[in-house]
């Protein structure tokens, strides 16, 4: 058997209006990837079966994210001022979840993530 390390990163992705979100996944979260005015912020994970492209309308903003979790990021959800996207991936019964309410106009605020092969951590901080 071969064991291979991934890097984690844990440098905060300082985010300030995106555009844009996107994301493989299957059973688990496997990577994210933000858009904004500016250009793509890293992707950050594996590469897995389903991809997803969320593009926000004009005066859309990212408002909350919520997650399931376990040893990896299961699901997440992420939620608008105008609608809620996802599930993506697979909530699992019995798992942690919550949600990061990141409040009614926030546009600048930092998301902190740790990636292998799947997104194993993920958190957000507010400005």
């Amino acid at each position: 058997m071969v064991l291979v390390e991934y890097p984690f990163q844990t440098r905060p992705w300082r985010v300030h209006k995106s555009q844009s979100i996107y994301m493989t996944w299957g059973s688990y979260v496997e990577s994210v990837q933000m858009n904004m005015a500016t250009g793509a912020l890293p992707v950050h994970g594996g590469s897995g079966p389903k991809t997803t492209s969320i593009g926000f309308s004009t005066g859309e903003y990212l408002t909350g994210i919520t997650v399931s979790n376990g040893l990896y990021l299961d699901a997440v959800s992420f939620i608008t001022n105008k609608k809620t996207y996802g599930p993506f991936g697979l909530p699992k019964a019995g798992l942690s979840s919550f949600s990061f309410n990141l409040g009614a106009g926030s546009d600048d605020y930092r998301i902190l993530r740790r990636a292998g092969k799947y997104i194993d951590a993920l958190g957000i901080i507010v400005q």
